[in-house]
């Protein structure tokens, strides 16, 4: 699990400069938000030649689109595919997005390291 973890968020920081943050992610964010970012995971990992890189994107990817449909109880359908043509419209849209996306993710990934880090010393602690 840490490897996967490892590698998505090796891929994000190979990819961008934008620095984790310790906000809470989605917090005061709307379904569209989620399809926006899941919509620049997926244009990111197209656009990389990187394996690595185009795994770590395919993770936001999915971790977007299950916020999307879990809150706005509906598939992405043509919705994803009109989110990918607003964020990649320009280069100040999509950086805006890329910015805005990036420490969302990188603090889910934070939030994970640290309830994998707790269950491993729980059962650490739990072993006679």
């Amino acid at each position: 699990m840490k490897a996967l973890r490892g590698i998505a968020l090796a891929a994000v920081l190979a990819a961008t400069s934008v620095a984790a943050t310790a906000q809470v992610a989605g917090a005061g964010t709307a379904p569209r938000d989620d399809l926006a970012c899941a919509a620049w995971a997926s244009f990111s990992a197209g656009s990389s030649e990187e394996p690595e890189v185009r795994e770590g994107f395919s993770y936001a990817m999915n971790y977007f689109l299950g916020r999307y449909e879990g809150v706005a109880g509906e598939s992405l359908g043509r919705a994803f595919t009109a989110a990918i043509e607003a964020a990649t419209l320009d280069q100040a849209t999509f950086d805006a997005v890329d910015e805005a996306c990036t420490t969302r993710w990188l603090a889910f990934l934070e939030r994970l390291d640290a309830w994998s880090d707790e269950a491993e010393k729980a059962r650490a602690e739990a072993v006679p």
